[in-house]
């Protein structure tokens, strides 16, 4: 209405001016200013008609401030309530994210103290096995030196001369030397058994007597399941 009133030369009648409005307004908005004029907008003259149109004009002007502050209202509650919610979330997931590197760092340590044990014990028993095996090589090298040689040599002839003769009661055959003095007479003497024939000899007295012993468990065994 200022626009029309600030140019009176365009000499446009009020009541075209009336009905270009009434034509350009949406079919929601001319209902609108039917009910608030009782259904007889059309019925009124050029002049009441522009009187209430202005009115109309003010009191829409109000909706429209009204309903701007109501959506920015309602714009800033959603904002308020997205910040909300997102700042539960992260501070949910910093809490999450903690207690995940927690438990990873607990089970790294418990997997590295095992690793650990598993390491020193597999070391120990690789020391055990060197030092034992250490043992049985140093005993076969005694063993070795402590032996006669497998075929021994010949003592070479002299004035000592050897002879073997069969036993009577035995096939065990006594070595016996012969030796000669000046006058031409022949000595025998009975030479010592060779160490090597000792200890075969103690050898079997030890395996017969493992073997009585073994014998009278036995029999102790049996005695016993019998009785």
């Amino acid at each position: 209405m200022e626009a029309i009133n600030a140019c009176p030369h365009h000499g446009f009648d009020t009541w075209l001016l009336v009905s270009y409005f009434y034509d350009e307004m949406s079919s929601s908005m001319k209902q609108l200013l039917e009910t608030m004029c009782g259904g007889d907008f059309m019925s009124k003259n050029p002049e009441e008609a522009m009187d209430f149109l202005s009115y109309v004009a003010e009191v829409s002007r109000g909706w429209d401030e009204t309903e701007q502050r109501r959506s920015g209202k309602m714009k800033s509650q959603p904002n308020a309530f997205n910040a909300k919610v997102v700042g539960d979330f992260v501070g949910d997931q910093k809490a999450i994210n903690a207690q995940l590197s927690q438990r990873i760092d607990s089970v790294e340590n418990t997997l590295n103290k095992r690793m650990d044990g598993m390491q020193n014990d597999l070391s120990q028993k690789i020391d055990n096995l060197q030092y034992s095996i250490s043992r049985l090589t140093n005993l076969n090298i005694v063993q070795e030196k402590g032996r006669f040689p497998s075929q021994p040599h010949q003592n070479p002839k002299g004035i000592h001369e050897v002879e073997t003769h069969e036993g009577k009661s035995s096939q065990v055959r006594d070595v016996k030397a012969l030796i000669t003095l000046r006058s031409g007479k022949k000595v025998e003497l009975p030479t010592p058994k060779p160490h090597v024939e000792e200890e075969e000899e103690e050898e079997t007295k030890k395996r017969e007597e493992i073997k009585v012993k073994k014998k009278d468990i036995s029999e102790r065994k049996e005695t016993m399941i019998q009785q």
